[in-house]
């Protein structure tokens, strides 16, 4: 009779053990992070003092972002891109790094509709006479998360505006675009 019961519960205790293990996994929450990668495309407008530019910009990747998910409907989003040119300025190299921070507030935040309003920075080195440079921005958007696979196709539609630096020569900058990106949890 003792060997019927723990045959029983041995038994029962190996057919329980995955839907147990799975109920664990879901009390310790889903993911709490979004990994994700974009590519964009933007129609961009410069002006500073007299002079106006307009141009169309295609950037891959646009940026790395890092979501930290909650448990409420707002979620932070630190994103950083960074631009190397060899020949910035015809005859020597220069970048732009730009780490921006993002607030995305959503019902759900791995599939649906979603909004994002953020402020960031353009830190911007060449070997020309203007050496480095700051300039301040704003953006927001409006997008969806659609799941795919283990993670989401993301697209949004932005708005991004850089405030200009005449010490430095820099216009204000308007962009309007579209990201496409894949998001990953973790």
């Amino acid at each position: 009779m003792r060997q019927l019961i723990g045959s029983v519960l041995v038994t029962s205790a190996l057919i329980a053990a995955p839907a147990v293990a799975a109920a664990q996994h879901d009390a310790m929450g889903s993911a709490r992070h979004e990994l994700g990668v974009d590519i964009s495309a933007s129609y961009v407008h410069q002006s500073l003092v007299g002079t106006s530019l307009n141009s169309f910009i295609i950037v891959t990747p646009v940026d790395v972002r890092l979501g930290f998910v909650s448990h409420g409907r707002l979620m932070f989003e630190p994103r950083f891109a960074f631009l190397f040119d060899s020949k910035a300025t015809g005859t020597g190299s220069g970048y732009v790094f730009t780490p921006d921070v993002n607030v995305l507030y959503a019902k759900n935040h791995k599939r649906g509709m979603y909004v994002t309003a953020g402020a960031g920075v353009d830190l911007q080195k060449d070997v020309t006479a203007t050496g480095s440079s700051a300039q301040f921005g704003v953006n927001g958007g409006i997008g969806t998360r659609s799941p795919y696979e283990s993670g989401a196709i993301r697209l949004e539609a932005f708005v991004q505006y850089r405030f200009k630096n005449t010490s430095k020569g820099l216009p204000n900058t308007l962009s309007i675009g579209g990201r496409i990106g894949l998001s990953l949890w973790h």
